[in-house]
């Protein structure tokens, strides 16, 4: 789950708008909030393997 420190929406990536990684080989991306347009930064990595697990237990 992904939190906008801007407004406190929360959601999985897939709700936030893909902007684009803070450097070519950084695990971390810029994502913009769907209810605020805040930018939020994003650990790839962390947040696929929690969006993977979610799916795990409702599968």
């Amino acid at each position: 789950m992904i939190k906008c420190e801007s407004c406190g929406y929360e959601g999985v990536k897939s709700e936030f708008r893909y902007l684009y990684n803070t450097t070519l080989d950084a695990e971390t991306a810029y994502r913009e909030c769907p209810k605020c347009y805040g930018w939020v930064v994003v650990n790839e990595l962390e947040e696929e393997k929690a969006e993977k697990s979610l799916q795990k237990e409702k599968g």
